[in-house]
Parts: C-alpha cells; structure tokens; sequence
C-alpha cells in the first residue's frame, strides 16, 4: 500500500515538472505578424502621451496674456498757459472782489494702470503769474490790470492733483483722462506791495489727447480744470471759490 501511494506520487511530480519545462522551452514569437502588432501599440502609447502633452498646453495658452502685458507707464511733459480766477467777500466794504491771473506753466503728467482700463495719475504744474486783473474792489484805483513781472519780485504758483484716470486708446490717437482731488497754491511778494497768498483745496479733472511718434515716443495736448473752494489760509477775508483751467503742449513717454 505504501509503495502504491509513493509511485503515485513520484508520477505526478514528474508530470509537473515535465508540463513546466515545455513551457519554459516555448520559443518566443519573432513572426513579422508579432512584430507589426508590437509596433503598432508602441506608436498608440506615444501618440496618446503625445496628444495629451499638447491637450495640457492647450490648457496652459488658454490662459490668456501676461497682465503685465496689459500695464503702461505714461510720462509727458509740457509748456503752455495757465489761468486762474479768483473770488471773496471782503468783509469791511461787504464788496466781492474778483482777480484774474495769467500764467505760464510747466506741466508734468503721469499716468501708471492698465493700457485699455482704469490706473493713477499724478497731474503737477509750476506757474508763473504775468499779468492779473482786479475788478470789484471798494477802490476803484484798484480795478485795473497788472503786469506782475514788473510790480512783485516773486510771483510762483504750483498746481497739483492725484486723480483715478483712464487710458483709452481712439484709433490713431491715446486718450487719457481723470478725475481727483487738487490743491492750489499762489504766491505774489514784495517789499512794497502787501502779500498776495493762496493755497486752497477742491477737486479737478484732466484729459490728454495723444499721438504716438515713434513706438514709445508721443506728442499732444493737455488740459486740467479746478474749482478750489477750501482756503487752507485763515485770510480775513475768506477765498469763496477759485477756478483754474490750463493748456498745455506736451511730449512724452510711453511703456
């Protein structure tokens, strides 16, 4: 019985490791048939790592241009002339008296945001009063016109305003324009005459018309309104209100 069941399984041992050498002795399969199949899922695995490298770049343009594409920084600077009209009560003779400065002015203009959008502007003038002209005065010798080049030994202003603006471009030509706030200062001085000063607060407007000479460099025109309607001096005879409006010839850059 012992020696039935050891031959039966010495037989199947050799049965087993028979079946697993005929497997091992299977030569592989070198058919051109084998070949092109192997190829063709070779050239299916790169094309599909192909197409989705390209999907992901696809991806990655679709993100649109750098914002910093769409920023510019405009500088221009100009001569031109600058006027301001000028109104208070005087308190003594109950009389409004008016004044009507002439000047010339240099101008610089900023302008830093977006290209086709909203940004800051910085709008600054220095002045020189020519020429002024007074009216409503109880003294009616007064009511006449003055060269301030001739009369006062110092005659300065300065014009400043920080405005949210807006850069538009308008087929050939820039557009830039804002609105903020504005403070006024004039000063006329001399050792004969009394002292005319003035420094007040309001709001202003600005706008520029730009043309483009070459791709950085431009020329155009600017303009600025005010109204001043805060005296920052405690004078006696309180500032009701100032108007400024200037023009000016500008050129400039554009990056």
């Amino acid at each position: 019985m012992t020696r039935r069941l050891l031959s039966l399984l010495g037989l199947a041992a050799s049965l087993t490791l028979s079946t697993s050498a005929a497997r091992a002795d299977v030569p592989p399969d070198l058919s051109p048939e084998a070949a092109a199949t192997t190829d063709s899922e070779s050239a299916e695995s790169e094309s599909g790592d192909g197409d989705a490298a390209e999907a992901e770049s696809d991806e990655g343009d679709d993100d649109g241009p750098d914002r910093g594409d769409n920023r510019v920084k405009d500088h221009a600077v100009g001569f031109g002339y600058y006027f301001t009209h000028m109104r208070w009560t005087a308190t003594e003779s109950d009389t409004t008296a008016r004044v009507n400065y002439h000047a010339m002015a240099v101008r610089y203009a900023y302008y830093v945001g977006q290209r086709e959008g909203f940004g800051f502007m910085i709008n600054a003038a220095a002045t020189v009063p020519a020429y002024a002209e007074q009216s409503g005065v109880s003294n009616p010798g007064l009511n006449v016109g003055y060269n301030l080049l001739n009369t006062y030994e110092r005659h300065v202003g300065f014009d400043v305003s920080f405005l949210v603006g807006t850069h538009r471009r308008l087929s050939d030509e820039v557009a830039i324009g804002g609105i903020g706030v504005h403070v006024g200062v004039l000063k006329l001085n001399d050792a004969a005459f009394s002292i005319h000063e003035y420094i007040a607060l309001g709001a202003s407007g600005v706008f520029s018309l730009r043309c483009e000479l070459t791709e950085i460099l431009t020329f155009g025109v600017d303009t600025n309104v005010s109204v001043d309607f805060y005296d920052a001096v405690k004078h006696r005879d309180a500032l009701d209100f100032a108007f400024n409006l200037g023009v000016t010839a500008s050129i400039g850059l554009s990056f």
